[in-house]
């Protein structure tokens, strides 16, 4: 069965199930297995049993599931997304890297440790096929492997690393890394940080708090399209907002996307107002 037939299913009392789409299969009881051990064999089955080769994984699905997924699971779920996001199989990694930091930069690194332990988790295992290829030895504790693999990313697509040392800051202080850590981001390429280099962004050495939000909030994710000027002419763009992780503008990275790509500039007021609307709390839910 291809995993783009299966589904996440809730039910009235809330809870969530992995069903095929029109019909029954043993990945039903995927989920439910997770709950007694979720390690990395229960990933290995996953993957067997919905027999979808790395290339062909949708990284929204494998984003659907590891939101759904018992926590000891998230970390791995989340490292075999980030594989697939910086390889690119189904999109240009830019873009698609881009939005999954505006829109989920909230769930994927709330609370920093998860983050830190979903990097140490992406060094362990690595996919054949993945171009993300990790050096140093994976096997310390979580916070070292964690700046291993940011330091291992290529360098096109260094502003999640960029994302990633400003969201650990505290992790890597409490484990003595922050000199590395800062180390780290001074050699990136500054792509997407502007205006504030990233290793700037280290100087306070303490985690941003974390939200309240809850994880796996589907309905957090909404398209617009927005004002958007390409030189001489006024048009408009299409965005995703969701929940960044804070601290962070919720188009952050798509507004750099536009400018790089496509030579267009939201204007300040426009991200003004969309920062504002972000935070309303009939838009949060």
């Amino acid at each position: 069965m291809a995993y783009e037939e299966l589904v996440i299913h809730l039910d009235p009392h809330g809870s969530a199930r992995l069903v095929p789409s029109p019909s029954g299969s043993v990945a039903t009881a995927l989920l439910e297995i997770a709950h007694g051990d979720a390690g990395e064999r229960w990933l290995e089955d996953v993957m067997a049993v919905l027999d979808v080769p790395f290339a062909r994984r949708r990284p929204s699905r494998v984003l659907e599931l590891a939101l759904r997924a018992p926590a000891p699971a998230r970390p791995l779920l989340l490292a075999e997304l980030w594989h697939l996001l910086l390889t690119g199989a189904h999109h240009d990694p830019v873009y698609n890297l881009s939005v999954s930091l505006d829109a989920r930069g909230d769930a994927l690194s709330n609370p920093p440790r998860l983050l830190a332990e979903t990097l140490a988790a992406a060094a362990r295992r690595v996919p054949p096929r993945s171009r993300w290829r990790i050096a140093g030895d994976p096997g310390g504790s979580v916070p070292a492997a964690a700046l291993g693999a940011l330091s291992s990313i290529p360098r096109d697509l260094d502003f999640l690393a960029g994302w990633a040392l400003v969201r650990l800051q505290g992790v890597f202080a409490d484990a003595g890394l922050l000199d590395d850590a800062r180390s780290l981001a001074s050699g990136l390429s500054g792509r997407f940080s502007d205006p504030t280099p990233w290793a700037r962004q280290l100087e306070g050495g303490t985690d941003v708090l974390p939200t309240a939000a809850p994880l796996g909030d589907d309905a957090a994710v909404r398209r617009w399209r927005v004002p958007c000027d390409f030189g001489s002419r006024r048009g408009t763009a299409a965005v995703l907002i969701g929940r960044p992780a804070p601290g962070f503008h919720p188009l952050c990275f798509q507004a750099a996307w536009i400018r790089e790509q496509q030579g267009g500039e939201i204007p300040p007021e426009v991200m003004g107002r969309i920062r504002e609307l972000s935070a309303a709390p009939e838009l949060a839910r």
